[in-house]
């Protein structure tokens, strides 16, 4: 993170417990296409449950970075209402595409 961060790029990581692997594919490739199978809802548990608290956390970074630049730096309880139903709207319209163009 610190090499992200120091180079401009906002970074965020999430720890997992190491002590057994997640979903069932090894090999950079096939766990990339398994994670795009999580997102189409057809991945093991372990793994989807990793993959959309991943896909979450970018569109909060991605939303927070759009409304500091816009001026805003607090946030109330109704403004997390509606960040909960942006994020739910982009979610369901990525797995829209996904589904269309069977990504």
């Amino acid at each position: 993170m610190r090499a992200g961060n120091g180079s401009g790029v906002q970074t965020v990581a999430m720890l997992t417990d190491m002590d057994s692997p997640i979903g069932k594919m090894i090999g950079n490739s096939l766990e990339v296409a398994e994670s795009i199978w999580c997102m189409r809802g057809e991945g093991p548990k372990d793994l989807t449950d990793l993959v959309c608290r991943l896909g979450k956390a970018t569109v909060v970074a991605i939303f927070m970075r759009f409304i500091s630049r816009s001026g805003v730096y607090r946030l109330n309880s109704l403004d997390l209402y509606r960040l909960n139903l942006v994020i739910w709207s982009l979610a369901t319209s990525v797995k829209m595409l996904f589904d269309k163009f069977s990504v």
